[in-house]
Protein backbone atom coordinates (compact mmCIF):
# COMPACT_ATOMS: atom_id res chain seq x y z
CA UNK A 1 0.00 0.00 0.00
CA UNK A 2 1.68 3.62 -1.12
CA UNK A 3 1.08 5.43 2.63
CA UNK A 4 1.83 9.42 2.83
CA UNK A 5 2.90 10.47 6.41
CA UNK A 6 2.93 13.17 7.42
CA UNK A 7 4.82 14.33 10.65
CA UNK A 8 4.99 18.15 12.43
CA UNK A 9 7.33 18.65 15.13
CA UNK A 10 9.95 20.62 14.88
CA UNK A 11 12.44 19.01 17.68
CA UNK A 12 14.13 15.56 16.54
CA UNK A 13 14.31 14.48 20.32
CA UNK A 14 11.17 15.05 20.99
CA UNK A 15 8.17 11.96 21.87
CA UNK A 16 6.48 12.98 18.76
CA UNK A 17 9.56 12.12 17.06
CA UNK A 18 10.13 9.15 18.50
CA UNK A 19 6.66 8.01 17.22
CA UNK A 20 7.10 9.13 13.20
CA UNK A 21 10.19 7.04 13.89
CA UNK A 22 8.89 3.87 14.93
CA UNK A 23 5.49 4.77 12.23
CA UNK A 24 8.27 4.52 9.31
CA UNK A 25 10.06 1.99 10.12
CA UNK A 26 6.83 -0.30 11.40
CA UNK A 27 5.80 0.29 7.82
CA UNK A 28 8.64 0.13 6.01
CA UNK A 29 9.19 -3.61 7.67
CA UNK A 30 4.99 -4.74 6.62
CA UNK A 31 6.27 -3.79 3.45
CA UNK A 32 4.32 -0.28 2.25
CA UNK A 33 5.60 1.96 0.16
CA UNK A 34 6.38 5.00 2.33
CA UNK A 35 6.01 9.34 1.31
CA UNK A 36 7.63 10.53 4.21
CA UNK A 37 7.32 14.06 4.62
CA UNK A 38 8.80 15.85 7.88
CA UNK A 39 7.49 19.25 7.32
CA UNK A 40 9.84 21.12 10.03
CA UNK A 41 12.60 19.34 7.94
CA UNK A 42 11.36 20.58 4.53
CA UNK A 43 10.97 23.80 5.70
CA UNK A 44 7.39 23.95 4.68
CA UNK A 45 6.22 27.46 4.10
CA UNK A 46 2.68 27.51 5.90
CA UNK A 47 1.79 31.41 5.09
CA UNK A 48 -1.00 31.24 2.54
CA UNK A 49 0.13 34.50 0.59
CA UNK A 50 -2.50 37.13 -0.64
CA UNK A 51 -1.68 36.35 -4.52
CA UNK A 52 -2.48 32.39 -3.55
CA UNK A 53 -5.78 33.19 -1.12
CA UNK A 54 -6.69 34.85 -4.48
CA UNK A 55 -6.62 32.54 -6.80
CA UNK A 56 -7.69 29.58 -4.49
CA UNK A 57 -10.39 28.61 -6.73
CA UNK A 58 -9.74 29.69 -10.06
CA UNK A 59 -6.07 28.67 -10.89
CA UNK A 60 -3.96 25.75 -10.38
CA UNK A 61 -2.06 25.00 -7.46
CA UNK A 62 1.66 26.71 -7.27
CA UNK A 63 4.53 25.32 -9.10
CA UNK A 64 6.49 25.04 -5.51
CA UNK A 65 4.05 23.14 -4.26
CA UNK A 66 3.90 19.99 -6.66
CA UNK A 67 6.22 17.80 -4.37
CA UNK A 68 4.00 18.67 -1.86
CA UNK A 69 0.64 17.37 -3.73
CA UNK A 70 2.50 14.74 -5.86
CA UNK A 71 2.23 12.26 -2.88
CA UNK A 72 -0.67 12.91 -1.49
CA UNK A 73 -2.36 12.13 -5.15
CA UNK A 74 -0.41 9.08 -5.06
CA UNK A 75 -1.13 7.79 -1.46
CA UNK A 76 -3.45 5.28 -0.48
CA UNK A 77 -3.44 5.65 3.29
CA UNK A 78 -2.59 8.97 4.86
CA UNK A 79 -0.78 8.78 8.43
CA UNK A 80 -0.57 12.03 10.45
CA UNK A 81 1.93 12.35 13.39
CA UNK A 82 1.55 15.75 15.78
CA UNK A 83 1.33 17.20 18.81
CA UNK A 84 -1.68 18.92 20.04
CA UNK A 85 -0.36 22.65 20.93
CA UNK A 86 -3.59 25.35 21.60
CA UNK A 87 -6.49 23.36 21.05
CA UNK A 88 -5.22 22.41 17.27
CA UNK A 89 -2.36 21.40 15.05
CA UNK A 90 1.05 22.99 14.76
CA UNK A 91 0.66 25.76 12.74
CA UNK A 92 3.07 24.56 9.72
CA UNK A 93 0.54 21.79 9.90
CA UNK A 94 -2.53 23.95 9.60
CA UNK A 95 -0.62 25.90 7.55
CA UNK A 96 0.20 22.21 4.90
CA UNK A 97 -3.75 21.79 5.16
CA UNK A 98 -4.77 25.10 4.12
CA UNK A 99 -2.30 25.67 0.89
CA UNK A 100 -1.50 21.98 -0.06
CA UNK A 101 -5.41 20.19 0.57
CA UNK A 102 -7.27 23.09 -1.75
CA UNK A 103 -9.46 23.26 -4.13
CA UNK A 104 -8.65 21.37 -7.29
CA UNK A 105 -6.03 19.03 -5.55
CA UNK A 106 -7.94 18.00 -2.24
CA UNK A 107 -11.60 18.48 -3.67
CA UNK A 108 -13.77 20.64 -6.08
CA UNK A 109 -16.25 23.33 -5.50
CA UNK A 110 -19.08 23.05 -7.85
CA UNK A 111 -21.90 25.11 -6.67
CA UNK A 112 -21.57 25.41 -3.10
CA UNK A 113 -21.13 21.51 -2.68
CA UNK A 114 -17.60 19.38 -2.37
CA UNK A 115 -16.92 17.31 -4.79
CA UNK A 116 -13.82 15.17 -3.44
CA UNK A 117 -10.74 14.17 -5.07
CA UNK A 118 -8.89 12.16 -2.86
CA UNK A 119 -10.65 9.21 -3.77
CA UNK A 120 -7.92 6.70 -3.25
CA UNK A 121 -7.30 7.27 0.25
CA UNK A 122 -8.77 4.78 2.08
CA UNK A 123 -7.44 4.96 5.51
CA UNK A 124 -6.49 8.48 7.27
CA UNK A 125 -4.97 7.65 10.55
CA UNK A 126 -4.08 10.57 12.87
CA UNK A 127 -1.20 9.63 15.88
CA UNK A 128 -1.23 12.74 18.33
CA UNK A 129 -0.91 14.16 22.09
CA UNK A 130 -2.23 16.35 24.08
CA UNK A 131 -1.04 18.03 27.26
CA UNK A 132 -4.74 17.54 28.96
CA UNK A 133 -6.55 14.80 29.58
CA UNK A 134 -9.29 12.63 27.76
CA UNK A 135 -12.09 14.41 29.86
CA UNK A 136 -11.05 17.60 29.22
CA UNK A 137 -10.44 17.28 25.61
CA UNK A 138 -14.03 15.09 25.40
CA UNK A 139 -15.52 18.10 27.18
CA UNK A 140 -14.00 20.52 24.66
CA UNK A 141 -15.43 18.26 21.62
CA UNK A 142 -12.20 17.74 20.65
CA UNK A 143 -11.75 20.25 18.02
CA UNK A 144 -8.99 18.67 16.41
CA UNK A 145 -10.82 15.50 15.94
CA UNK A 146 -13.39 17.47 14.14
CA UNK A 147 -11.14 18.98 11.91
CA UNK A 148 -9.81 15.58 10.62
CA UNK A 149 -12.96 13.73 10.77
CA UNK A 150 -15.97 15.86 9.43
CA UNK A 151 -13.35 18.17 7.75
CA UNK A 152 -10.42 16.39 5.93
CA UNK A 153 -11.71 13.25 5.47
CA UNK A 154 -14.81 14.52 3.89
CA UNK A 155 -12.48 16.05 1.93
CA UNK A 156 -10.98 12.97 0.84
CA UNK A 157 -13.27 10.16 0.63
CA UNK A 158 -16.17 9.75 2.73
CA UNK A 159 -15.60 6.41 2.73
CA UNK A 160 -12.41 6.44 4.48
CA UNK A 161 -11.62 4.91 7.70
CA UNK A 162 -10.74 7.08 10.32
CA UNK A 163 -8.02 5.84 13.14
CA UNK A 164 -7.47 8.08 15.77
CA UNK A 165 -4.82 7.09 18.39
CA UNK A 166 -4.17 9.80 21.07
CA UNK A 167 -1.79 9.72 24.05
CA UNK A 168 -3.34 12.30 26.85
CA UNK A 169 -1.65 14.23 29.44
CA UNK A 170 1.85 13.56 27.52
CA UNK A 171 3.68 15.79 29.71
CA UNK A 172 2.84 13.98 33.03
CA UNK A 173 2.26 10.27 31.73
CA UNK A 174 5.73 9.00 32.02
CA UNK A 175 8.26 6.86 30.28
CA UNK A 176 5.90 3.57 31.19
CA UNK A 177 3.27 4.94 29.39
CA UNK A 178 4.82 6.43 26.46
CA UNK A 179 6.33 3.16 25.86
CA UNK A 180 3.35 1.43 26.05
CA UNK A 181 1.91 3.73 23.13
CA UNK A 182 5.02 3.38 21.14
CA UNK A 183 4.47 -0.33 21.18
CA UNK A 184 0.93 -0.04 20.63
CA UNK A 185 1.64 2.12 17.35
CA UNK A 186 4.38 -0.21 16.42
CA UNK A 187 1.62 -2.86 16.31
CA UNK A 188 -1.22 -0.84 14.60
CA UNK A 189 1.67 0.55 11.77
CA UNK A 190 1.98 -3.22 10.82
CA UNK A 191 -1.29 -4.35 10.45
CA UNK A 192 -2.25 -1.23 7.70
Amino acid sequence: MNVHVIFAHPQKSSFTASVHRVVVTSLTQAGHEVADLDLYRERFQPCLSARERATYYSKPAPAALARFIKPLRQAEALVFIFPVWWFGPPAILKGYLERVWRAGVAYDLKGGDLKPRLKKIKRVTVITSYGAGAAEIRAMGDPVRQVFDAGLKALCSPKARLDWHPLYNVETCGAAARKTFLDDVARKMARV
